[in-house]
Protein backbone atom coordinates (compact mmCIF):
# COMPACT_ATOMS: atom_id res chain seq x y z
CA UNK A 1 0.00 0.00 0.00
CA UNK A 2 1.68 3.44 -0.95
CA UNK A 3 0.19 6.76 0.56
CA UNK A 4 -0.90 9.49 -2.22
CA UNK A 5 1.38 12.12 -2.09
CA UNK A 6 0.41 13.46 -5.31
CA UNK A 7 -2.44 14.17 -3.70
CA UNK A 8 -1.02 15.75 -1.12
CA UNK A 9 1.02 17.92 -3.65
CA UNK A 10 -2.32 18.30 -5.71
CA UNK A 11 -3.53 19.64 -2.09
CA UNK A 12 -0.76 21.96 -1.74
CA UNK A 13 -1.15 23.67 -4.76
CA UNK A 14 -4.98 24.26 -4.42
CA UNK A 15 -4.26 25.72 -1.17
CA UNK A 16 -1.03 28.38 -2.42
CA UNK A 17 -3.58 29.12 -5.61
CA UNK A 18 -6.37 30.01 -3.27
CA UNK A 19 -8.60 27.66 -5.49
CA UNK A 20 -9.17 25.02 -2.37
CA UNK A 21 -13.04 24.65 -3.63
CA UNK A 22 -12.11 22.61 -7.09
CA UNK A 23 -11.04 19.32 -7.49
CA UNK A 24 -7.74 18.32 -6.47
CA UNK A 25 -5.55 18.20 -10.11
CA UNK A 26 -3.41 15.37 -9.01
CA UNK A 27 -6.42 13.16 -8.15
CA UNK A 28 -6.54 9.75 -8.05
CA UNK A 29 -9.79 8.32 -7.43
CA UNK A 30 -8.57 4.99 -6.22
CA UNK A 31 -6.72 6.49 -3.16
CA UNK A 32 -7.01 9.48 -0.59
CA UNK A 33 -5.31 10.71 2.59
CA UNK A 34 -6.66 10.86 6.31
CA UNK A 35 -8.94 14.18 6.20
CA UNK A 36 -9.98 13.51 2.40
CA UNK A 37 -11.07 10.16 3.66
CA UNK A 38 -13.02 11.49 6.65
CA UNK A 39 -14.91 13.87 4.76
CA UNK A 40 -15.64 11.65 1.94
CA UNK A 41 -17.18 9.19 4.91
CA UNK A 42 -18.67 11.85 6.40
CA UNK A 43 -20.68 12.92 3.53
CA UNK A 44 -21.64 9.65 1.94
CA UNK A 45 -23.48 9.20 5.31
CA UNK A 46 -25.45 13.04 4.37
CA UNK A 47 -23.67 14.57 7.39
CA UNK A 48 -20.90 16.82 5.54
CA UNK A 49 -19.41 19.21 8.05
CA UNK A 50 -17.81 21.35 5.25
CA UNK A 51 -19.68 23.42 2.35
CA UNK A 52 -18.62 23.44 -0.71
CA UNK A 53 -15.47 26.64 -0.24
CA UNK A 54 -13.14 23.08 0.24
CA UNK A 55 -13.38 20.51 -1.93
CA UNK A 56 -13.71 16.40 -0.97
CA UNK A 57 -10.61 15.78 -2.45
CA UNK A 58 -8.74 18.81 -0.61
CA UNK A 59 -9.91 18.42 2.85
CA UNK A 60 -6.90 18.88 5.07
CA UNK A 61 -6.60 18.34 8.40
CA UNK A 62 -6.94 22.02 9.65
CA UNK A 63 -10.44 22.13 7.95
CA UNK A 64 -11.66 19.15 9.68
CA UNK A 65 -10.15 20.62 13.07
CA UNK A 66 -12.16 24.24 12.52
CA UNK A 67 -15.09 22.65 11.18
CA UNK A 68 -16.82 22.32 14.74
CA UNK A 69 -18.99 19.74 15.85
CA UNK A 70 -21.95 22.22 15.08
CA UNK A 71 -21.03 23.01 11.44
CA UNK A 72 -22.71 20.08 9.97
CA UNK A 73 -24.35 20.62 5.96
CA UNK A 74 -27.30 17.64 5.79
CA UNK A 75 -27.45 16.43 2.45
CA UNK A 76 -30.44 14.01 2.62
CA UNK A 77 -32.62 15.99 2.13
Amino acid sequence: MLYPIQELLGTWWTIITKRQWRANPLDDRHAMYCSSFVRYCYKEAGRDFLDSSVSVSNTTPEDVARAGQYNMVDYSQ
